[in-house]
């Protein structure tokens, strides 16, 4: 027959406890509710794992590597050696963060502020539509800018044959208001693009006509210049606005005018319209100048000869009529010159910033051709 285990009964208050309470094992009775509570070696605190490749920062956002290499046993009164990874000796510029990898190129915040420092965008005319026109959703770093005086889609082309990650254009491909972007037109073909493709655009436009050392300015200089001035000057900034009212140093004929220009402007051919009762070797001692279209801001300056890309033909007529030459380079043509000026003034403005590639378009010329 199988006997089942009693436990001992437990002592009564009134009958005096048999164990020692200073012994260490119970002398009378296996009851473990009169056993001496015995302070027994308390384990040892686990070890933390020593990081492995991850870097973890705390709150505060100092690096916690490397770790603590002791620990504190409050039992033993003791500190216990943790193992210290192996590490290398480094420069002093790589110890003070080693981590931390320098990023080439700005931010693109960074490049139009400073387009916006060189030309501010209250320059422009109040019908023109200028600044950041697109803008991605994901930042990056700008590492290649494209410089064009037109957006076509075969300079689209190029900018991503370019991976370019911002497109500086002067004429603004989004001018009249766009109600959707589909794959209709040639423009929101452009738009979809630059936003699949995470391109920043730009443009800055009349900006650019007005500002000192902006596309008049270069046009000016085409001749030889004694001064230069505004044709329509700002109201708070007198050196700068729209066209260029010229003097020229010493006098020169048409004929070597039209020479000069053609050699600084790099284009094979133009068109001329002497004024009337006059020839190729009249003399010109002033001279107005306005890239792009000159009608509006040419009409009515007293000069001996306007430069400009192209005016109304009525226009032309009337100048003639006043004895003023008008010599026609075609829109773009009387603009796109510039671009490796603008070149040189951007590389300037970012010269603190490693690794900026800027490249002027391949692409872009003037829709208009001569055959």
């Amino acid at each position: 027959m199988r006997v089942r285990h009693q436990p001992p009964p437990a002592h009564s208050p009134s009958t005096p406890n048999p164990c020692t309470p200073s012994a260490t094992t119970c002398t009378t009775c296996t009851n473990s509710r009169c056993r001496p509570k015995l302070r027994l070696p308390q384990p040892p605190s686990p070890r933390p794992k020593l990081a492995t490749g991850k870097i973890r920062r705390s709150n505060a956002g100092t690096n916690t590597w490397p770790p603590s290499t002791t620990t504190g046993n409050t039992t033993s009164g003791t500190t216990e050696a943790r193992p210290q990874p192996t590490t290398t000796t480094t420069s002093s510029s790589t110890a003070a963060s080693p981590f931390v990898r320098k990023m080439a190129g700005a931010a693109l915040n960074v490049v139009v502020e400073k387009l916006n420092e060189f030309a501010p965008e209250n320059l422009a005319e109040k019908w023109d539509n200028v600044g950041l026109l697109i803008e991605p959703f994901t930042k990056r770093n700008i590492n290649k800018i494209l410089l064009t005086n037109d957006l076509t889609e075969n300079v689209m082309s190029e900018a991503m044959a370019r991976s370019s990650d911002m497109i500086i254009s002067y004429h603004p491909p989004i001018f009249a208001p766009l109600k959707r972007i589909t794959q209709k037109s040639w423009k929101e073909r452009i738009v979809s693009i630059c936003l699949e493709n995470k391109i920043a655009l730009y443009s800055p436009h009349t900006c650019w006509d007005a500002v000192t050392n902006g596309v008049n300015d270069w046009l000016a200089a085409s001749l030889p210049l004694a001064s230069a001035q505004p044709v329509m000057e700002n109201l708070s900034n007198p050196s700068i606005g729209a066209g260029r009212l010229c003097v020229i140093q010493g006098e020169i004929t048409l004929g070597a005018a039209v020479d000069r220009i053609k050699a600084y402007t790099k284009l094979k051919d133009l068109k001329l319209a002497v004024a009337v009762n006059r020839n190729l070797e009249s003399p010109i001692r002033t001279f107005a100048v306005c890239a792009g279209s000159g009608t509006s801001v040419l009409k009515g300056v007293k000069a001996d000869l306007y430069i400009t890309g192209e005016m109304f033909h009525h226009d032309v007529l009337d100048a003639n009529h006043q004895n003023i030459h008008v010599i026609l380079l075609n829109h773009s043509n009387s603009e796109r010159g510039y671009l490796p000026i603008f070149r040189e003034i951007l590389r300037s403005m970012l010269k603190d910033y490693q690794g900026i590639q800027i490249d002027i378009s391949e692409q872009d010329a003037d829709p208009l051709q001569t055959y």
